[in-house]
């Protein structure tokens, strides 16, 4: 499959996803998960953390049919595999040893979730434990102070960044309700961490310029990086991701942007993922130095 057929696969499959949500306000839009690869251990990033979140298993483990083999598993006969994408290097060098091209090869994979598989080990992969109450965001609440960006609360309804004079704002905690699908605590670390996504395009932090990538949406693809960088953070910090009051709102205009360009959400992932890599690298570089 060309590179092209990859890529229009991903975002119709995504645009499906989208459209299937449309209206259900209390329902989580992206629902992301820590997912990670059982042999290498390491957590998937970027689009792929989308396109696993949408398979809808509970279980963060995933591997191919060979992996899941290779532990003494076996895939249960009927399981469908979930299709995620990977961007392998490619050097070419001449003669002389000097490189004359670099570049990006899209391959597409498919996996299996822990929870299509037999033959595991009962306890052999550990979920996370679910976090259930505001004082057990500790985390969630370091990454934001390490994030240096200031953030001011009032009783407002309210929440957004302002670049002019790079700042967050956003309603008391206490302000936030919950929902069908969420507590008010979720509620507010989602919606603070999709604030500071937005912050994360600062001038002074990743100097983000969408220029005319999103076509004439480029307010719809901010959105979207900024989602998607909240699910991201829900995902490492251990907050569960809740539903914005306000996703219907820009649900058709992603709608737009993703039917109209089919690089936009893998232009729009990976852009979230530096803002996600941004924020975390302070809390990173902190344990590393009180280790």
């Amino acid at each position: 499959m060309s590179k092209i057929d990859i890529k229009q696969q991903v975002t119709d499959k995504i645009i499906a996803h989208l459209e299937s949500n449309h209206g259900e306000w209390e329902k989580p839009f992206f629902s992301v998960g820590a997912d990670c690869n059982i042999k290498s251990n390491k957590p998937y990033r970027g689009i792929n953390t989308l396109l696993l979140a949408m398979a809808g298993y509970n279980s963060s483990y995933w591997g191919t049919y060979k992996q899941w083999q290779e532990i003494g598993g076996n895939v249960i006969k009927g399981q469908k595999a979930t299709h995620i994408v990977f961007f392998k290097p490619i050097v070419k060098e001449d003669a002389n040893g000097d490189v004359t091209d670099k570049f990006f090869m899209m391959r597409g994979y498919s996996v299996f979730n822990l929870e299509q598989v037999e033959g595991i080990a009962e306890g052999k992969f550990k979920e996370p434990e679910a976090k259930v109450s505001f004082s057990d965001f500790p985390v969630a609440e370091s990454l934001i102070i390490d994030s240096g960006i200031k953030i001011k609360h009032s009783n407002s309804d309210r929440a957004f960044y302002t670049a002019t004079e790079d700042f967050i704002h956003l309603p008391n905690k206490e302000n936030f309700t919950a929902t069908k699908t969420s507590t008010a605590l979720e509620g507010y670390y989602s919606t603070a961490f999709h604030e500071l996504g937005h912050a994360t395009g600062h001038p002074t932090r990743l100097n983000r310029k969408l220029g005319n990538r999103f076509g004439s949406k480029p307010y719809a693809g901010e959105e979207l990086i900024a989602e998607l960088t909240s699910a991201m953070l829900c995902a490492i910090t251990g907050v569960s991701q809740s539903v914005r009051l306000d996703h219907v709102k820009y649900l058709q205009s992603w709608l737009e942007v993703l039917k109209e360009d089919k690089n936009a959400i893998f232009t729009a992932s990976a852009q979230a993922q530096k803002a996600t890599d941004f924020l975390t690298v302070a809390e990173e570089q902190e344990e590393a130095l009180t280790a």
